[in-house]
């Protein structure tokens, strides 16, 4: 590998997400930059190429899509959650695609220490706690309204 390749390659930015500014994840196709943006909560999905917007949608699916050009040649993104336990555990795919034949995939995780297993026990702990500052609360609010 010579210095110019190893140089643009640690130039492509690496996949990703944050609470506050959502997701983005990056492919390298024909020496194009293809990314797409989703938020975890305005359930918004953006695609660039290059840096300009060619698509957008809002989805409350497990998989939504999109379709593209690049150069004439059309290209599909395909951005999910693989079920409801990884949509808890906030683990998303996307799957690039040139005509039918897949190219592309990455993963992306929402939460770094999401690699425990999923537990009724906490999951439980949880509902019964919101329960319970949800009953403390709307009682004062209650009091507090009259």
């Amino acid at each position: 590998m010579t210095q110019q390749e190893k140089s643009s390659e640690s130039q492509i930015p690496k996949s990703g997400y944050t609470v506050s500014s959502g997701g983005n994840v990056y492919f390298d196709v024909d020496g194009h930059q293809v990314r797409i943006w989703f938020s975890g909560w305005n359930v918004g999905e953006r695609v660039y190429v290059d840096d300009v917007e060619v698509s957008q949608l809002r989805s409350w699916r497990f998989v939504s899509s999109h379709d593209f050009t690049i150069d004439g040649t059309a290209y599909k993104l395909e951005l999910g959650i693989k079920g409801w336990r990884n949509l808890l555990k906030g683990v998303y795919f996307a799957r690039l695609y040139r005509g039918d034949t897949l190219i592309d995939q990455d993963w992306v995780r929402a939460y770094e220490g999401a690699n425990k297993p999923f537990s009724w026990k906490t999951f439980l702990l949880l509902v019964f706690v919101g329960a319970g500052v949800g009953y403390v609360v709307g009682g004062q609010v209650a009091r507090w309204l009259g």
